[in-house]
Parts: structure tokens; C-alpha cells; sequence
């Protein structure tokens, strides 16, 4: 029911805990000891997180800050694509393998299992191509700085 009542209402309009306060108040002050923020700025944002009552209010104080979400979501995508290529490998050598022995124990002849490799074959490369081409994309993305939004940011109301 609560899941139901967030796609209801928008992320932005659930109340806020004070987990969620104080989650936010150390993300503020790890930016501002990273120099992002100024003192100033640090302890009005600090003052608005602990007054806030919804999440929009929470987000609006981290619109223009980096987020860690960007690197995190480029590891599990790394994670996941070596995982899957290196399924798709596992399999084809393991079929491939157990066809090339069964050519062998019937005595040889005219390679058969050559087509079953050759094809096979060229979509595991196009895999693994594809696989390095996304991961190298991924990377030079998080190695840019553009962790988080890439909408300009905007002066806080007050």
C-alpha cells in the first residue's frame, strides 16, 4: 500500500524522516569541506534541511551538487555487462567444446561443428566489442564530472 501511495503522490511529496534530515545535512557538509559550498551557504541550506517536510525540499537544497547516484549506477553497469559476456563465453565454449569432442568420438570426418562456432562465434566478438564500447562510454562519462544534473544550477529561494 505505501508503494502504491508514493507512485500516487510523486516522489516529491512524501514527508521527509529525520534519517532522511540528517542523511542530507551530511552530504552538505561533505561538499562544503570539498569546497563546493561556502560557510554561508552551508548553514543556510543546513537550517532549510532541518525545517523541510517533503522530499522536493530536500532535493531543491541538492539540485546543484553532484550526486554519487551516476558513479554507482556505472559500476553495477559494468558489473552486469561483464557478467552477461562472460555467461554468453561460458556458453559458447562449453557447447562448442562438447560438440568439437563429439565430432572427434564419431570418428572425424568433415568439421560439422564449424557452423554452429562461426556464427556463434562472430555475435560473442560483436559481444564483447559492444560490452567494451559500453563500459569505456561509462567511464569517460564518470571521469568528466558529470555526476550530477546536468541542468544548470539555479539560485535558492529563500
Amino acid at each position: 500500500m505505501a508503494g502504491e501511495l508514493t507512485r500516487l503522490m510523486g516522489r516529491g511529496q512524501i514527508r521527509v524522516s529525520d534519517g532522511e534530515r540528517e542523511d542530507t545535512v551530511e552530504l552538505l557538509r561533505k561538499h562544503y569541506s570539498e569546497g563546493r559550498l561556502t560557510h554561508d551557504e552551508l548553514e543556510e541550506r543546513v537550517e532549510r534541511a532541518y525545517h523541510s517536510t517533503v522530499r522536493a525540499d530536500l532535493d531543491e537544497l541538492m539540485f546543484d551538487l553532484p550526486s554519487e547516484r551516476g558513479r554507482r549506477a556505472a559500476k553495477r553497469i559494468e558489473r552486469a555487462n561483464r557478467a552477461a559476456f562472460r555467461a554468453h563465453l561460458t556458453s559458447y565454449l562449453g557447447v562448442n567444446g562438447g560438440m568439437v569432442m563429439i565430432w572427434a568420438a564419431t570418428g572425424g570426418g568433415e568439421f560439422w561443428p564449424a557452423w554452429t562456432m562461426g556464427p556463434w562465434g562472430m555475435f560473442v566478438a560483436w559481444h564483447g566489442l559492444a560490452a567494451r564500447a559500453v563500459t569505456s562510454r561509462v567511464r569517460r562519462r564518470g571521469a568528466s564530472g558529470r555526476g550530477g544534473s546536468s541542468r544548470p544550477p539555479r539560485a535558492l529561494p529563500r
